[in-house]
């Protein structure tokens, strides 16, 4: 339920419903678009802007919604109002207009409220989806040429890229990238689509999230054009599927798209997917999963340090923002979980620079992203520290506690030593507990012999720099 700017995050699943249901819960059809913008902007950019927005009503294929103030309504419009467009036709196509008003919160009390005049920007038609067309699911700011590569998603750039230009020599035809929310698996699928309809527009692609697909499947059974819909998908030389996890336990759904994935597939076609998890743990049949999972599977992990400040510093750049490099480094060792949630930090600092003024420096956007920060600040202890050192070395945490003098035991044991004296408040004696009952001499010593091979191997210094971001502390 929706209720004057609370959300409650209950998952919705419109989509599999009858279209009759999905219009007689029109309330709940916002809240899944809230839902939706939670996930792509992050918690930060939900807060600021998103939360702020009330359901009205839904009526005569209009949308109305309202913002509290004149200047949200307006950040809204200029800067999210196109994904909301986008969310709202995948979810009931019969919606024309969005219809988004400064709420008027003292309404007369002799006379009925008026309604405020429509300004040109406030509506928005939403055009129906054809099958046939792609431009109005793609974002074109998605493309191979700002997709920033790192050592944690090169393998899935280089086989997109392949898929889009046509060279890949995957015998399956199939590629199944995966990884967390956020981490650019939208943004590969787009660019394959995107460079395609720029550059080979022979070839018949289309791009569909999993939700659209079950809208589209679900349309087709009402208007009893079902066999169209699948002879059009059938028809394709690429088709591109994101965030497939999405109908796993919705059979109908399901088995629509395994007759036409292994339709595709025998017949020479390429598939896309990606997913939030291994197709090995996808509830999905058996043949379905088997041929997901023999196909390339390449994985998007989390991003690392290096990653992130360059990601941002693109990011920056394309937003004109003017950001130091102190501050590049800050929000990189701050804000650790997604590249949306990046993206979602410059966001709103592009907002206040650009509305309020605000200079950015690094004492303001601690300010501006207090709530982001907070979200992800770790509790680092002792223990924890261990773990990460175990299982980055390869060993347990029993063999770092061990009187081993071995050196695959004495290093880690070191690092365990040295990290745990820069990111805990505990004293040497309580870390020298934690690490095997040794005494506050033992840890000093171990810290000093650290520091020693530090000035003299490089590559020590790189291992502790991905540990300490591993944990989660920078």
């Amino acid at each position: 339920m929706f209720l004057g700017g609370k959300i409650s995050m209950k998952h919705t699943n419109l989509q599999e419903r009858l279209p009759a249901s999905i219009a007689a819960d029109h309330e709940e059809l916002w809240v899944s678009v809230l839902e939706n913008l939670k996930d792509e902007y992050g918690l930060a950019t939900f807060n600021s802007w998103f939360t702020h927005l009330s359901f009205h009503e839904i009526k005569d294929s209009t949308l109305k919604i309202t913002a509290p103030s004149k200047f949200i309504r307006e950040c809204v419009i200029n800067n999210y109002f196109r994904k909301i467009k986008q969310l709202v036709s995948d979810l009931d196509p019969n919606i024309k207009i969005i219809d988004l008003r400064v709420k008027q919160n003292r309404p007369s009390l002799v006379t009925k409220e008026k309604k405020p005049s429509l300004n040109d920007n406030s509506v928005i038609r939403v055009e129906e989806y054809e099958s046939s067309t792609l431009a109005s699911n793609l974002d074109r700011k998605l493309i191979f040429d700002n997709f920033v590569v790192g050592n944690s998603n090169k393998l899935a750039f280089m086989a997109s890229k392949a898929v889009a230009e046509g060279r890949s020599n995957n015998p399956t035809n199939v590629l199944y990238i995966h990884g967390a929310v956020g981490m650019g698996k939208t943004h590969l699928l787009q660019a394959i689509a995107e460079y395609i309809g720029n550059n080979q527009p022979n070839r018949n692609v289309a791009y569909l999230s999993a939700e659209k697909f079950m809208h589209q499947y679900i349309l087709s059974l009402k208007n009893n054009s079902s066999l169209g819909f699948r002879e059009h998908l059938r028809s394709l030389d690429i088709l591109l599927i994101d965030d497939i996890q999405f109908i796993c336990g919705k059979s109908s759904t399901q088995q629509e798209f395994a007759n036409t994935f292994n339709a595709l597939v025998e017949s020479g076609r390429m598939v896309v997917i990606s997913c939030d998890r291994s197709p090995y743990q996808l509830e999905l049949d058996g043949r379905t999963k088997s041929r997901l999972a023999g196909g390339l599977s390449v994985e998007i992990k989390p991003a690392d340090f290096a990653l992130r400040y360059e990601i941002l510093k693109t990011k920056a750049n394309m937003l004109n923002l003017n950001l130091s490099k102190d501050i590049l480094e800050f929000i990189a060792q701050s804000v650790t979980s997604s590249i949306r949630e990046l993206e979602g930090a410059l966001n709103n600092l592009s907002l206040y620079a650009n509305n309020f003024g605000i200079e950015l420096n690094l004492h303001n956007i601690k300010e501006i992203l207090k709530d982001c920060i907070l979200a992800h600040e770790v509790s680092v202890t002792v223990d924890k520290i261990i773990e990460v050192v175990a299982n980055f070395y390869g060993v347990t945490a029993k063999e770092i506690f061990s009187k081993s003098r071995e050196s695959k035991y004495v290093l880690p044991r070191q690092v365990s030593a040295f990290i745990s004296k820069q990111l805990t408040d505990k004293s040497l004696k309580d870390i020298g507990q934690a690490l095997g009952k040794r005494d506050h001499a033992t840890v000093i010593y171990s810290i000093k012999k650290l520091e020693e091979r530090m000035a003299n191997d490089k590559s020590v210094n790189e291992d502790i720099t991905k540990i300490i971001d591993m944990i989660g502390a920078r």
